[in-house]
């Protein structure tokens, strides 16, 4: 029987964690069938060991995709994603679980109720590795939620969404050449419906050294913007406005850690960027430059 819900997957180097995503993905209470598809993505560690051994345990639930080389994050996503079956499509990564055994139900029960929307998400609770008692609210509060508030955060993490499958006929070719999967995603489907919230936790977010949100803020700020650039040209610029203002923002952020990383160069650099993109200024000159970083070393911001 072809699955109503096809849950994508994907792990690499995830040994620690990766059986209790996928128990959580198990202990789901349907009245509908679903599967679970990983993509493995080649892991240096037991974490291929581990998901063939739970797919030899639930064959008819489970679904491997194990690449015999390391295609990345993006590329990997893609694929698994290709593979899922179903009316909609719920996403967990191998570092994530879920907290409530009728979550897949609910979004289900909330897509069929309400044809309109593309995709829904409910609350998640975000928690460090090495300080799990450290936690805080994906997203921050409830409130109205739709493109142009996902245009300027994505307030949806990954193990919260679940997409209404076939609305994007074609994965642009773009969306390779980002180091974001699932902002891009949620974005796609927004573009085609309303967006559903339901405000209750179901799921908890990790966040430990080898995520993607570890890595150096410079490189996320980076990263967003070549996001921002390549999104700006697939919507046919039509919410320039709101992207321009962003990748400013976003300039702005990298020149204040560069000048905390006392790259004064650099960070001028992208000041620049900065001003001219928010039409602050037209360039800094030496002594702009020198009031604003005398500023700086006090611990006020760039502006």
């Amino acid at each position: 029987m072809k699955p109503k819900v096809g849950v994508c997957m994907i792990t690499y180097n995830h040994e620690k964690f990766i059986g209790g995503a996928i128990e959580s993905a198990l202990m789901q209470k349907t009245n509908f069938d679903y599967e679970l598809v990983i993509g493995e993505d080649f892991s240096t560690d037991e974490t291929r060991k581990k998901v063939i051994n739970y797919q030899k345990k639930y064959p008819n639930k489970i679904k491997l995709i194990l690449n015999k080389k390391n295609l990345g994050m993006v590329p990997n996503f893609i694929q698994t994603f290709k593979k899922c079956k179903g009316k909609y499509i719920a996403l967990l990564e191998g570092d994530d679980y879920w907290t409530d055994r009728y979550k897949l139900q609910k979004q289900v029960d909330f897509l069929d109720k309400h044809p309109d929307h593309s995709l829904c998400f409910h609350s998640v609770e975000a928690f460090y590795q090495n300080q799990p008692d450290q936690t805080y609210l994906i997203p921050s509060k409830a409130k109205n939620f739709n493109f142009k508030s996902l245009l300027k955060q994505n307030f949806i993490a990954s193990c919260s969404v679940m997409y209404r499958h076939g609305l994007v006929k074609k994965i642009p070719e773009w969306l390779f050449s980002l180091n974001i999967g699932d902002w891009p995603y949620h974005l796609l489907h927004a573009s085609q419906g309303k967006i559903g919230f339901i405000n209750r936790v179901m799921a908890r977010y990790r966040r430990h050294s080898n995520s993607y949100c570890s890595q150096p803020k410079v490189k996320n700020f980076q990263d967003i913007i070549k996001f921002y650039q390549v999104v700006d040209k697939h919507f046919h610029y039509k919410y320039h406005s709101i992207i321009k203002s962003m990748i400013g923002k976003h300039y702005y952020l990298i020149a204040q850690e560069q000048l905390q990383d006392h790259k004064i160069k650099t960070s001028r650099i992208n000041l620049n960027k900065a001003y001219q993109i928010l039409g602050f200024i037209k360039a800094l000159t030496n002594k702009d430059w020198l009031k604003l970083f005398i500023k700086s070393r006090l611990g006020h911001s760039l502006v």
